[in-house]
């Protein structure tokens, strides 16, 4: 893993680490570029492949907190992982910038090697994803310049046009190669968590009431929702079906509640899919508590949200906030099995036990004596009677 480290005290501070790693079987873990020049090496972020920024606050050269303006410049330009290594004590570090997740602490004295030494371990567990992200980017933006490209230089095409078909096939290959190598996708994947942030209200976003702690889901279309540049929704109020969750949902449903164990289970949740929405019901997968503990939709508890209730980013009005979207093509199979649902029609209930009793009598299983006459049966039934018997 690649670290870029800013440091006044290079000699001093960075190599007796470098030091220390190799003492720890660490070094080829840990690939550290350096520099003491706090002006030159913000010209530099830009330039150099790093994963981990550490960096000291004070620079005893200049005796001023330049470190502040190279954590100022990565949180505008290029957000990463950051460990704060300093004399200085925590409280007297912006608290903006240290009560960032991204940013760790550890403060410089005796022993602190071996304790940013376990802190960059601690970081590269959190953010080991990453490298496996950026090395698929990079390996699907080659491909596509090397195969898509020479396809598409003989075409012409404005550059906005190219620009918006790289993208979507981007995009395209970014699924194809995460999931093309799986039999199946994780049910947690239909999800898109965190939801996108500056977008409309969508068909399928959960929403959290943070009064009650209790989940609903978004039923109406999407292309009624639309509230950006300048839009306004085409409907006053949200439809919503009201979500119950893990422990409602397997202490409330029978054929859930009395699976003897994990594989009769998965096969009960199976059929349960294959049958939706049975009675007005779906199911929706686990993602982790607390956010997306697992559902089961209501169709048959239905609301109505006003706009002025509903928060889509981190502004504290509004008395639901979206937690998360249903993912594209689980979105448009949501529609599907809501129309189903809103569409069928609703007929008298009939006496299924007389249905039963008119049959029954030309059954094969019927252990009545056989029909003898036409005195004791109609013709039809002698016919029947008699086929069967054959």
């Amino acid at each position: 893993m690649n670290i870029f480290w800013i440091e006044d005290e290079v000699e001093n501070i960075v190599d007796t680490f470098k030091a220390t790693l190799k003492d720890c079987n660490e070094d080829q873990n840990f690939v550290i570029h350096d520099s003491n020049d706090f002006e030159r090496a913000k010209l530099n972020l830009d330039r150099l492949k790093f994963s981990i920024l550490i960096v000291d606050i004070k620079n005893q050269n200049t005796n001023e907190r330049d470190g502040n303006t190279i954590l100022d410049y990565i949180f505008k330009n290029e957000i990463c992982p950051v460990i704060v290594y300093t004399s200085l004590d925590k409280s007297d570090i912006d608290e903006r910038i240290m009560r960032h997740p991204l940013v760790e602490y550890v403060q410089k004295g005796a022993g602190s090697d071996l304790s940013l030494l376990a802190k960059l371990k601690e970081v590269e567990q959190k953010i080991g994803f990453l490298e496996d992200a950026k090395r698929i980017f990079k390996d699907i933006n080659y491909k596509l310049l090397m195969d898509w490209y020479p396809k598409l230089s003989e075409v012409t095409l404005k550059n906005e046009e190219r620009a918006r078909l790289f993208m979507r096939r981007f995009a395209a290959s970014l699924d194809f190669t995460v999931h093309l190598s799986e039999n199946y996708l994780s049910p947690w994947e239909i999800y898109l968590y965190p939801p996108i942030p500056d977008t409309s209200l969508l068909t399928g976003d959960i929403l959290l009431n943070k009064t009650t702690l209790s989940y609903v889901l978004v039923l109406s279309p999407s292309c009624d929702l639309v509230k950006e540049s300048g839009r306004s929704p085409k409907i006053e109020n949200v439809l919503v079906a009201k979500l119950d969750t893990v422990p409602d949902l397997l202490t409330g449903k029978p054929e859930f509640k009395d699976a003897p164990n994990v594989d009769k289970l998965a096969d009960r949740i199976g059929s349960h899919r294959q049958k939706e929405p049975e009675g007005g019901r779906i199911l929706l997968p686990r993602l982790h508590d607390p956010d997306l503990p697992g559902f089961l939709v209501d169709l048959k508890k239905l609301s109505l949200l006003s706009w002025d209730q509903i928060t889509l980013g981190e502004s504290v009005d509004g008395k639901y906030s979206r937690v998360a979207s249903i993912d594209s093509p689980f979105r448009e199979n949501i529609s599907s099995l809501i129309a189903k649902d809103f569409g069928r029609l609703g007929l008298p209930d009939l006496d299924i036990k007389k249905w039963a009793n008119d049959l029954w009598p030309f059954h094969p299983r019927n252990a009545a004596p056989a029909v003898a006459s036409a005195s004791t049966a109609t013709g039809d039934q002698v016919e029947a009677k008699k086929k069967i018997n054959k």
